[in-house]
């Protein structure tokens, strides 16, 4: 995305920061359910001599926390795109977005509520789908250095996926 937006190429900056949303939504949920088919055995290996009760409650707290994933993935990858292309005051308003809701939430949650180790997992998920959001509606609404238009997130390019894959694979 910066060397795009550094060259002033709109088209392909748009359709790199188009696929930098679809490709992380996507390959996050699929690890996410993956890891939640695989979340009792994982616990279980994680945790052998732990009590059942113990256990289950680890199991709840890391299964909610899995449904947080493609938001949080999202999150980041939106953050990284608003820093592409210099511009990181929105990318810190929705991290302190991120953690204002998330303070909010636990103290309704744990301490009004009384949800213990689930309303922590919810607060998380909460927070990071309102941070999503932030950081999303921030990229969607840029006009300065790509134009993102929604309806060809879901349309790939071979030649800009294996570009965003190369660049975001370790």
């Amino acid at each position: 995305t910066a060397a795009d937006v550094g060259r002033r190429d709109l088209m392909s900056a748009s359709r790199t920061v188009e696929h930098t949303i679809s490709v992380p939504l996507i390959s996050s949920a699929i690890v996410s359910a993956l890891l939640l088919l695989a979340s009792g055995f994982t616990m279980k290996l994680l945790m052998p001599g732990a009590e059942e009760d113990f256990l289950a409650e680890g199991a709840l707290y890391y299964r909610t926390l899995l449904l947080g994933l493609p938001p949080m993935v999202l999150f980041n990858a939106m953050n990284s795109v608003l820093r592409a292309k210099g511009d990181s005051r929105y990318a810190l308003f929705a991290t302190v977005v991120n953690n204002a809701v998330l303070l909010l939430l636990i103290y309704v949650f744990v301490v009004r509520r009384g949800m213990r180790v689930k309303g922590v997992a919810l607060a998380f998920v909460c927070c990071r789908c309102c941070a999503a959001l932030t950081s999303l509606a921030a990229v969607l609404r840029s006009r300065e250095g790509f134009c993102v238009k929604l309806s060809r997130v879901f349309v790939f390019d071979k030649a800009v996926l294996r570009r965003v894959l190369r660049g975001g694979a370790p």
